[in-house]
């Protein structure tokens, strides 16, 4: 039932993948936690890509309590930590924008704190909680957090010709050199532009010539 769900999900079909989720919930109610969890995660997806958020939540929730040790649980916390940040996105009321900015905080933080997480995930959630801190306005830790991203990458790939899982870490780098511009930190900015075209990944040209240009503009050295 569950891949006759996902089959359905991927189609874009999403009632009748939620009906799927139902009969599985209701005729196998002593599934294993890792199938369970994987329907939530399912259910979920579905709400998400509705953007009902606020149902999303739950879903999302569950998959992380059935199966926390497990790929589907933890990508189901990294999921709620994003549902609460859209929230606070579409939100207009300040107060509860700081609530899911802080909820959002929490997800974010312990998931990017478990040791042995994929390193796709961990970036991920290292880069949402530098991107929630920035919503935040609180903008050194923000900084700091996609600095220890883009550090802690190149430490990990030290000996790799080839790297690997490169896709937040370029949005960290482009990003974290908008907050240094805007600080007029400029040749630290310059710096992680050069340290970016050094890692040889897709934007790496275009990283390259913006560091390039700022030190050209401003009179940078060093």
């Amino acid at each position: 039932l569950y891949e006759a769900a996902e089959s359905n999900y991927r189609l874009e079909e999403y009632d009748a993948a939620l009906a799927l989720v139902k009969q599985l919930n209701d005729q196998y109610p002593e599934c294993s936690d890792r199938t369970a969890a994987k329907a939530a995660l399912l259910k979920g997806d579905i709400a998400a890509n509705r953007a009902d958020y606020s149902d999303a939540v739950p879903s999302f929730r569950k998959a992380w309590k059935l199966a926390p040790q497990t790929p589907d649980g933890r990508a189901g916390y990294g999921r709620l930590g994003d549902m609460y940040f859209s929230m606070a996105s579409t939100s207009s009321e300040a107060d509860e924008q700081e609530d899911y900015h802080k909820k959002a905080l929490e997800c974010f933080s312990k998931l990017s704190k478990i040791e042995d997480i994929s390193s796709r995930l961990r970036h991920k959630a290292f880069y949402r909680k530098a991107k929630t801190l920035e919503k935040m306005d609180r903008t050194e830790a923000a900084i700091r957090n996609y600095l220890d991203l883009i550090y802690g990458y190149e430490v990990e790939n030290r000996d790799k010709k080839k790297l690997a899982d490169w896709y937040y870490i370029e949005r960290a780098g482009f990003d974290v050199c908008d907050l240094l511009i805007q600080q007029e930190r400029l040749r630290e900015a310059a710096r992680i532009y050069e340290r970016l075209a050094r890692f040889g990944t897709p934007a790496s040209e275009e990283a390259a010539q913006r560091g390039a240009e700022l030190r050209e503009t401003h009179n940078l050295d060093g």
